[in-house]
């Protein structure tokens, strides 16, 4: 199955719109996130010195993924997502960065970065 996602869409907008295209996409989105929320949370200490010279701060990727972590309960999967989105760009980045680590390792874990 291969999607056409439009051009000029937000993260949150393309996220949702490929959720929306299948149930299994969601399970797909919902894995991803866990996998690289829970690896980043595993290892913070030495994300956030790896990410001293980044643009992005360490500390906000971490507190990204431990956002993600601590569950939003009472939704569903694409409005957990997307609701986690719109709290703070930096959770955009890391469910897309979560998303593409995840298709690349072909369900292997990986380091988060």
């Amino acid at each position: 199955m291969k999607l056409k996602l439009k051009r000029n869409l937000t993260n949150t907008q393309r996220i949702t719109q490929y959720m929306n295209e299948h149930p299994l996409n969601q399970a797909f989105v919902m894995e991803a996130m866990g996998r690289y929320a829970k690896a980043v949370v595993a290892d913070k200490v030495r994300l956030v010195e790896s990410m001293q010279n980044s643009p992005v701060s360490g500390e906000a990727w971490v507190a990204s993924a431990e956002a993600w972590v601590a569950d939003v309960k009472g939704t569903t999967d694409t409005q957990r997502i997307t609701q986690y989105m719109n709290e703070h760009p930096h959770n955009q980045a890391v469910v897309m960065e979560a998303m593409g680590r995840y298709a690349k390792t072909k369900y292997k874990y990986e380091r988060p970065y």
